[in-house]
């Protein structure tokens, strides 16, 4: 069963900040949570002046009282890094966080990166490495677990990894857990990790390639964390509309046909708030009840 998302869309983004967005031609992929009364919102834009495409984080409260924080500019004085790509917000024992990729590169690894959010600031940021690595990694789940962090790494055989050495600016993973058993086949790891119920909430996507070029579905997870842990998917696919399955004219990607690419999640009692890109040229924020898709 497919489920479009479009009606189920919110206005949670103050005025001041939607013009603050309307400056740039594009706005994607967004990555939305709020916690201990602030909003953050973490989103990639398209900037005309650099012919770049550039991170944001925008906090605000209840006053609509903001900071801008420029993740692009802050991580290459910082890491020397040329791209933060796809930005995501979670919470991990009671604290804000955000992961991000480096990008594609063409010889060596890119980075992911880890750190933390205290107030407006960044406090925390870790360079995050692993023996086994991809030359290119994306997206890892973190959590936090009987006092230590581990990392969800894959779903095509169920792969946890665990911290075991933290350092000023480096966190070190080794493998924790592997089971080839639970097995996901084309699906990757989406969202970051939200808590419900003592289990973690996510939304992965499906990658269906034809031709050599890529379309996105969203799938939703379920994630049991526990010395032999558990992972199950709903009986559900989620998009943004049909309509948004036949890709943009404008396309970053020439092998993409078109994705519904999700970013954020975050949960309200028992409604889930999620963030999403369509196409790599808009955005979206939506909520529903928790079992209108994880069912």
């Amino acid at each position: 069963m497919v489920l479009s998302l479009k009606r189920h869309a919110i206005d949670l983004i103050p005025s001041n900040i939607k013009e603050i967005l309307k400056g740039y031609k594009y706005v994607f992929n967004p990555s939305y949570i709020f916690y201990n009364e602030l909003n953050y919102l973490a989103v990639r834009v398209y900037d005309d002046a650099t012919k770049s495409i550039l991170a944001k984080l925008v906090i605000w409260n209840s006053d609509v009282n903001l900071t801008e924080v420029d993740l692009s500019q802050f991580f290459k004085e910082k890491l020397a890094l040329d791209k933060v790509a796809d930005p995501k917000l979670f919470i991990m024992n009671n604290a804000v966080w955000c992961t991000f990729n480096s990008g594609h590169t063409d010889k060596e690894d890119n980075k992911l990166v880890l750190f933390k959010i205290e107030g407006s600031n960044v406090k925390e940021y870790y360079s995050c490495n692993y023996k086994d690595r991809n030359q290119v990694e994306k997206n890892w789940a973190f959590y936090f677990y009987e006092n230590e962090i581990f990392a969800l790494y894959s779903l095509n055989g169920l792969v946890i990894l665990k911290a075991t050495s933290i350092d000023k600016h480096k966190m070190v993973f080794e493998n924790h857990f592997n089971n080839t058993n639970i097995n996901f086949g084309a699906y990757t790891i989406g969202t970051p990790l939200a808590l419900y119920n003592g289990n973690y909430l996510f939304i992965g996507h499906r990658k269906i390639t034809r031709k050599g070029k890529r379309l996105y579905l969203g799938k939703p997870f379920l994630f049991k964390p526990s010395n032999n842990p558990e992972l199950t998917s709903s009986k559900k696919y989620i998009i943004h509309s049909l309509k948004s399955l036949f890709g943009a004219k404008h396309k970053f990607n020439r092998f993409l046909i078109s994705c519904t690419y999700f970013s954020g999640i975050n949960i309200s009692k028992n409604k889930v708030i999620v963030s999403y890109g369509v196409n790599d040229v808009s955005w979206k924020i939506v909520k529903l009840n928790i079992s209108k898709i994880w069912r």
